[in-house]
């Protein structure tokens, strides 16, 4: 019966830490930043479209690699 008490708390601790609906955003507030705060016309464009054909690649092919260097690649 000890041991129950101990990993009963130890799980409370944990949700206790690692809650996250707690500090949840609005979801109109997080979309309305997201469309005020991105361009897509230009290079960012562009950018965006070799990234998801890259991406896609790698998935297609199975290739972790790939993916990898695509992630490299946006940075």
């Amino acid at each position: 019966m000890r041991r129950f008490g101990v990993k009963s708390k130890l799980l409370n601790r944990a949700n206790a830490a690692f809650r996250l609906f707690g500090e949840r955003e609005q979801v109109a507030n997080v979309i309305e930043n997201i469309e005020k705060g991105v361009a897509f016309r230009g290079t960012n464009l562009w950018i965006l479209i070799a990234a998801i054909f890259i991406a896609s690649l790698g998935l297609n092919m199975n290739s972790t690699a790939v993916i990898i260097g695509q992630c490299s690649f946006l940075l």
